[in-house]
């Protein structure tokens, strides 16, 4: 289809997970798509998928924005990046175009203080907290009084995992509060009780107000470098129907309070003994691509309903029985990787030509060093399975395990699988005993 024929636009900000997809879910609908950031194709390879793309950076609001209105953009998103999202927001709201965000919504969603308050005021459960300014940092014995360890330590305004640290005593929490503060545009910082538990993310599309709970997503740990890293997160959890029934409406009368109407939510939780202590929000298209798995579990995805809202088109209400998990089989899988340098690659094609399984990020090509940093870099792929049944899917898992490889110079395998099938089967047998 022509450029001219295509009346509708969709203008995508900045690469991060879920661009690709975006672009190619409207490339369907018929819109002609336009990627944006300062970066050429070598650093930003989805500017190949969309039918045109700009050496326009999100920063440089007021060129962006004329050229918007000269070439008749209809639609503007971001996909996970919440720097992205901040300038879709004003570029939205200056243009009169639909965005899933409020002004509102998004600024507790970009202000971890002020979110854990209104999770306080509404009667959510929360880590108990300690103190919530940079006033105090310069009188670091008057915070250590009010601690009782462990506890963890983040700025109230960055994104992902960047400057939080887990403290066991005041010399740690001393040098805690500094690396927050030094990734903290506020200069603002956050001390909660550090509970230990199980980690999970309960996932919402908001729609005109009414939240649906796609998926409650368990989340199990590998080593790297000395450090657990969440590697293996089923889509279905045994504590679905308890979630939703004890916290339900909390969490309908938190997103009124924080004026969240439409769009993705990840709420993410620390939860022990049936208590699920609320500790972060995400109101944009999660990073990790859960959206692939609740496609293969729902048949409906938060990244398609999101470019739907944000084109303007109606998004279909769906009832929560909908969104049952039994006898659903997903999982996300992040398979990370020691350091080195690549020499192999290989098993993608062979994994992704069985049914149910999208390797939708793989990192590193031969001849490509890797770092011992910790952070996302040291991820190598992470795939997406759907299965029929539990046989299929740990079939599939074992698949994965078998096939996938990245070896180093010398021959050495630099994956990190998970590979504790127990586990794995234990995840989803409470559906084999319905």
């Amino acid at each position: 289809m022509e450029k001219e024929n295509k009346k509708e636009k969709l203008l995508v900000l900045g690469s991060s997970t879920g661009t690709a997809y975006i672009i190619r879910y409207a490339r369907e609908l018929g819109v002609y798509t336009v990627l944006t950031d300062s970066f050429d194709t070598d650093k930003s390879p989805c500017k190949l998928l969309a039918d045109e793309y700009w050496m326009i950076d999100v920063q440089d609001y007021d060129v962006l924005e004329a050229r918007c209105v000269k070439e008749g953009i209809t639609g503007i998103m971001a996909a996970s990046s919440e720097f992205c999202g901040d300038a879709a927001l004003k570029l939205c709201t200056d243009l009169g175009l639909p965005h899933h965000a409020s002004e509102t919504s998004w600024f507790y969603a970009r202000n971890k203080a002020e979110f854990i308050a209104k999770c306080k005021e509404t009667g959510m459960d929360i880590p108990q907290e300690y103190i919530m300014s940079a006033d105090d940092a310069g009188n670091s014995e008057a915070v250590m009084d009010k601690v009782i360890f462990p506890v963890i330590v983040k700025p109230v305004d960055s994104s992902g995992s960047r400057g939080i640290s887990i403290c066991e005593n005041r010399e740690e929490l001393e040098k805690g509060i500094s690396k927050a503060l030094a990734v903290s545009a506020s200069g603002r910082f956050l001390i909660e009780e550090y509970i230990t538990g199980d980690d999970m993310a309960a996932i919402y599309y908001v729609n005109d107000g009414v939240p649906e709970l796609h998926m409650l997503i368990e989340t199990y740990f590998v080593e790297l470098n000395g450090k657990s890293k969440m590697a293996f997160m089923p889509n279905q959890s045994s504590l679905y129907y308890s979630y939703l029934e004890k916290y339900g409406d909390k969490v309908k009368r938190l997103f009124e309070a924080m004026d969240v109407r439409n769009g993705e939510v990840i709420l993410q939780y620390m939860h022990r003994n049936g208590t699920f202590y609320i500790y972060e929000m995400g109101h944009r298209t999660d990073g990790l691509g859960t959206w692939l798995g609740d496609k293969k579990a729902n048949g409906i995805s938060c990244l398609e309903q999101a470019v739907d809202y944000a084109l303007g088109h109606p998004v279909a209400h769906h009832s929560q029985s909908e969104f049952d998990p039994e006898g659903k089989y997903s999982v996300h899988y992040i398979l990370w990787t020691k350091p080195g340098t690549v020499c192999l690659k290989a098993g993608r094609d062979e994994i992704e030509a069985a049914e149910g399984i999208d390797v939708f990020a793989d990192r590193y090509r031969p001849g490509e060093s890797i770092k011992a940093d910790g952070s996302f870099q040291q991820c190598a792929f992470m795939v997406s399975i759907g299965a029929q049944s539990l046989e299929g899917m740990m079939d599939s898992l074992k698949l994965v395990n078998e096939k996938l490889k990245l070896t180093d110079e010398d021959g050495n395998d630099m994956l990190i699988r998970y590979e504790d099938m127990e586990a794995c089967r234990k995840a989803w047998g409470w559906m084999q005993r319905k």
